[in-house]
C-alpha cells in the first residue's frame, strides 16, 4: 500500500489511504514521445464496493493560468483547491480528461485516464499556502458493483505544445481502447430539427411543410424530436416507454416517412432511452427493474443490468426502425443511468453486476442490431454522454441544449471537435427570432461553423434577408464540409472561451474570429476568414510584402469588394459582422 509521502518528482504524487483492506500500487511506465504513463492497480482480498481513492499531484503554479475539460459550460478559470475545477466521467457521462494551460494556449499539464467507464473525477485547484496547483485523480466517485481488482492507466502530458494538439492526442489515445463507431457520410450534412421550432406540438402537415423548405436549403435529414409519441404537451416523460406513435399528431407514421424519403430526406426519431413513464405499460411490465424513480420527469429509470430491460429496449427500437423504415435515432438521456445506494445492493435476476458494463452492453446490442439492418444508421448522442465509451456507439455527437446561446454552442462544438476524431460533431439546434437582423442571426451559424448545423426555426416565417443568409451559410458549409467538419482544428484563446479557431485543409485554412484580435496570415496558404466578433472589421498581419487578392462578402453572400494589390504589416479589412473575407496569393496560384 502506498503511503501519503510524495513519491515522484517533479509531480510530487501521493495516494490517500484506501482502507477496508484494499491496496493501491502505482507503477511508473516508460515515457512515450515525451508523455509519462503510470499504472494504477487497486486490489482487495475479496469483492467489495470500493471506497473513493484519491491520488494527488502537486505542481508549482508556474504559467498555469486556466483549465480545460470536455464538458465545461461555465468558463475556463482555475479555482482554489477548496472549490476545484472538476471533470467527472463514467460510461454514460463526461470524459476522464483535464488540462492545465498557460499563456498562448500552451499545455502545462494534461492528465487523462484510459478507463472511460468506471466513475472517476479529475480535479485541480490552487493551494493558497504554497501557490501550487493540486491536481487530484479520484477513482470510484459513485457506487459501483463489488470488485476485487481494478487497473487503469494514468497519462500525464507536460509537453509545451499547443493545447489543441495535446487534447487531440488524448482523443487518439482513447480510440486505442475504444474504437469509434463507423463514421456515416449522412451525419456530415445539415439537418432540420423539430425541437425548438415545434417542441411537442408537431404534426405530419407541419413536418412536411418545414421539410419541403428545408430541402431547398440543402438539409438532408430531419430529426423528429419529442412529442410524436404523446398527446401530452406538458414536458416531462410520463408517457415515455411504450414508444407508439400518437395518432392525434401523426396519423400514419409510415406514410410520413415515405413522403420525407420522397423529398430526399432521411428521417431520425427521438427516444428517451432510460425512461418508463408513470403512465406507460412498460412501467408495469418492467416493475421492480428500475434504478430509481424520477419525480421531476414523472418516470422510472430502467435498470439495464436486467436482461429483460435490455431485450425490451433493443426489440422495441429495432421493430420500430424496421416498421417505419427509419434512418436513425436520437437516443436521449443516457446520462440518467446512475446507481443509487439502494440499486447498488444485490438483487435476484440481474444478469450484469456492473451498471457501467450494462449500459455499454445495452448500447452495443441496440446499435449492432440497427446497423445490421442499415449499416449507415444514424445514432445521435448529446453532451454529456459523448466520452470515449459512448463514441463506440454514436456516430453523431451533439452539444447539449443551449437555445439561442451562440457562446455556449461555440464552446461545446469546439470542445467536442478536439476529442471526437472521425465522428460527426453537431451543434445544438440553431434558432433565432424572425425580427433579428440577418447578420445577428448569422452569428448562430458563424459561432458553430466547425460543427454540422441543425436548424430549428420556422422556415415559413423567415424574412427575405434571413432566408438569403441561411441559404448562403449552408451552401458555404456544404461546399467546404471536408475542411470545416473533418480537418484538424487549431483553437486559440482558450481562456476566453476561444477567440479564434482554424480548420486546415490541404491548401486552404478556414478561420473564424470570435473576438477583435490581430490574425497572422499563414504564408502561401489561401484563407477564408469569417468575422464572428460582432464588430465590423478584421485586422490581419502580413510578414513581408506580398501581392494579395481578396474579396469581401456579407452574411447573405453579396460581394462588397474585390481587390488585388501589394500589402504588408498590419492591414484592416472592412468585413461586416458575420461576413466573409476570401484571401488568396495570386503568385502561388500560377
Amino acid at each position: 500500500m502506498m503511503s501519503n509521502e510524495p513519491v515522484l518528482s517533479p509531480l510530487c504524487l501521493s495516494v490517500d489511504p484506501v482502507g477496508r483492506g484494499a491496496s493501491v500500487t502505482l507503477t511508473p511506465l516508460p515515457m512515450e514521445d515525451g508523455v509519462a504513463y503510470y499504472r494504477i492497480l487497486w486490489e482487495a482480498p475479496e469483492p467489495i464496493i470500493p471506497a473513493r481513492v484519491c491520488l494527488r499531484l502537486r505542481l508549482a503554479k508556474t504559467d498555469i493560468v486556466f483549465s480545460w475539460q470536455p464538458n465545461d459550460k461555465f468558463g475556463r478559470h482555475l479555482r482554489p483547491d477548496w472549490w476545484p475545477v472538476t471533470s467527472y466521467a463514467r460510461s454514460a457521462s463526461g470524459a476522464p480528461l483535464l488540462s492545465l494551460l498557460g499563456k498562448e494556449d500552451q499545455n502545462r499539464c494534461t492528465v487523462a485516464l484510459s478507463d472511460g467507464k468506471t466513475p472517476t473525477c479529475l480535479s485541480a485547484g490552487t493551494r493558497e499556502e504554497n501557490a501550487c496547483v493540486i491536481l487530484c485523480v479520484t477513482l470510484f466517485t459513485e457506487v459501483i458493483s463489488p470488485i476485487e481488482r481494478y487497473e487503469v492507466l494514468l497519462r500525464v502530458d507536460r509537453r509545451p505544445l499547443p493545447a489543441s494538439r495535446v487534447i487531440a492526442d488524448v482523443g487518439a489515445w482513447w480510440r486505442g481502447f475504444y474504437p469509434p463507431a463507423p463514421a456515416s457520410p449522412f451525419a456530415f450534412s445539415p439537418m432540420y430539427s423539430t425541437w425548438y421550432s415545434m417542441h411537442q406540438d408537431l404534426s405530419s402537415e407541419a413536418v412536411l411543410r418545414q421539410c419541403r423548405l428545408a430541402k431547398t436549403y440543402g438539409m438532408d435529414t430531419v430529426i423528429l424530436d419529442d412529442g410524436w409519441q404523446t398527446g401530452d404537451n406538458n414536458r416531462g416523460y410520463a408517457y415515455c416507454g411504450d414508444w407508439e406513435v400518437y395518432p392525434g399528431k401523426i396519423p400514419d407514421m409510415k406514410a410520413l416517412v415515405a413522403s420525407l424519403h420522397t423529398l430526399g430526406m432521411k428521417v431520425m426519431l427521438w427516444l428517451a432511452v432510460p425512461y418508463a413513464g408513470f403512465f406507460s405499460r412498460a412501467a408495469k411490465a418492467l416493475a421492480g427493474k428500475f434504478l430509481y424513480k424520477d419525480e421531476h420527469q414523472k418516470a422510472y429509470v430502467l435498470d439495464p443490468r436486467y436482461r429483460e430491460v435490455r431485450d425490451y429496449l433493443k426489440t422495441t427500437y429495432l421493430s420500430f426502425a424496421k416498421r417505419y423504415d427509419l434512418d436513425g435515432f436520437k437516443l436521449d438521456f443516457i446520462d440518467a443511468f446512475s446507481l443509487s445506494e439502494e440499486a447498488a445492493r444485490p438483487a435476484a435476476g440481474r444478469e450484469e453486476l456492473s451498471l457501467e458494463d450494462a449500459v455499454e452492453r445495452l448500447l452495443s446490442d441496440i446499435t449492432q442490431a440497427l446497423r445490421a439492418e442499415k449499416p449507415d444508421f444514424l445514432i445521435e448522442f448529446r453532451q454529456s454522454y459523448t466520452g470515449p465509451v459512448m463514441q463506440q456507439y454514436g456516430n453523431m455527437l451533439r452539444v447539449s441544449d443551449c437555445p439561442g446561446d451562440a457562446l455556449v454552442n461555440r464552446m461545446g462544438t469546439v470542445d467536442l471537435r478536439l476529442v471526437a476524431g472521425p465522428l460527426a460533431v453537431h451543434a445544438d439546434p440553431l434558432l433565432w427570432h424572425p425580427e433579428e437582423r440577418a447578420e445577428d442571426a448569422a452569428l448562430q451559424l458563424a459561432h458553430t461553423l466547425f460543427a454540422v448545423p441543425q436548424i430549428s426555426v420556422d422556415l415559413d416565417t423567415l424574412p427575405e434577408e434571413q432566408r438569403a443568409m441561411l441559404a448562403y451559410y449552408l451552401a458555404y458549409q456544404r461546399k467546404n464540409r471536408a475542411i470545416l467538419w473533418q480537418a484538424p482544428l487549431s483553437a486559440h484563446g482558450f481562456s476566453n472561451n476561444y477567440t479564434a479557431v482554424t480548420a486546415s485543409g490541404q491548401t486552404k485554412d478556414i478561420t473564424v474570429l470570435y473576438d477583435r484580435i490581430v490574425w497572422p496570415v499563414c504564408p502561401d496558404r489561401a484563407l477564408d476568414l469569417v468575422n464572428a466578433s460582432a464588430c465590423r472589421g478584421a485586422v490581419l498581419r502580413l510578414d513581408g510584402e506580398r501581392t494579395l487578392r481578396w474579396e469581401v462578402r456579407d452574411c447573405c453572400g453579396r460581394r462588397l469588394c474585390q481587390e488585388e494589390k501589394k500589402l504588408s504589416g498590419l492591414v484592416f479589412f472592412d468585413v461586416p459582422v458575420s461576413g466573409f473575407l476570401f484571401l488568396r496569393f495570386p503568385d502561388e496560384e500560377k
